[in-house]
């Protein structure tokens, strides 16, 4: 899953090698062949990787055991999903403790997230009109200057604040109009100083998981490439503000 593995051979093509490629590499091939579903988070993977990397080849990085088992249980559940296959015949004997374990992650998550709108809320609210007008004035020259980007209303200001994420697109047919999917890791706001990343953040703070594009909604840089991990195109308008989750 870390590391992704292909055969060469040295000259004479008699002695065969492995040679790996890194996570980066690894996860945008995993996007190319639209082998990743709505439940993975790259911040997950990226997190249970650098600590793999201080297991195996050591180094003094400091890791929250408590918050690597967590995300060690949403990429195992995460993968299970993706295969179908069953939790508890996985898990076995200590379902329950998965369960707990996801259900405390989760909890310390939801906290987490709901702390950073209050704050950003808060800043938003505090500012005197002058300092308001400047900060949505801030807002609204992201929006518009940063290239191929989608704009969603921020949940602690409700101005717009700007998506980040990938693309699949899917080129149907001259009579019908293309599709794209645009996965969000990340949103921003330039008026509060709110952010939010990786799916799970993304889900707890309401913000949308993913946005269908269709015909001239998709960048003409996508055209000849399935994914894109940068902003996406401009959309009109913005998202409806999203209600925190109370359960």
């Amino acid at each position: 899953m870390l590391l992704s593995g292909f055969p060469a051979t040295t000259g004479g093509g008699k002695v065969p090698r492995l040679y790996t490629v890194g996570l980066e590499v690894a996860l945008r091939r995993l996007m190319d062949l639209g082998a990743v579903g709505d439940s993975f988070d790259g911040r997950d993977v990226e997190a249970f990787s650098a600590a793999r990397n201080v297991a195996v080849h050591g180094g003094g990085e400091e890791m929250d055991l408590e918050v690597l088992i967590g995300i060690f249980v949403r990429i195992v559940d995460s993968l299970l999903d993706d295969l179908s296959v069953d939790r508890l015949g996985y898990w076995g004997p200590w379902a329950h403790i998965a369960v707990e374990v996801r259900g405390g992650e989760e909890q310390r998550l939801r906290d987490e997230v709901r702390r950073r709108i209050a704050i950003a809320s808060e800043l938003f609210e505090s500012l005197d009109e002058e300092s308001r007008a400047a900060a949505v004035r801030r807002a609204e020259i992201a929006t518009a200057t940063t290239p191929r980007h989608l704009v969603f209303q921020c949940p602690a200001c409700e101005n717009d604040g700007l998506l980040g994420g990938w693309y699949t697109r899917r080129i149907v047919s001259e009579e019908v109009m293309d599709e794209a999917v645009f996965f969000v890791e990340k949103f921003s706001c330039s008026a509060c100083e709110l952010w939010v990343e990786g799916q799970t953040e993304i889900r707890l703070g309401n913000v949308v998981p993913s946005l269908a594009l269709y015909g001239d909604e998709i960048p003409q840089s996508e055209a000849s490439s399935p994914s894109a991990t940068d902003l996406a195109a401009p959309v009109e308008g913005s998202a409806p503000l999203a209600v925190i989750d109370e359960e």
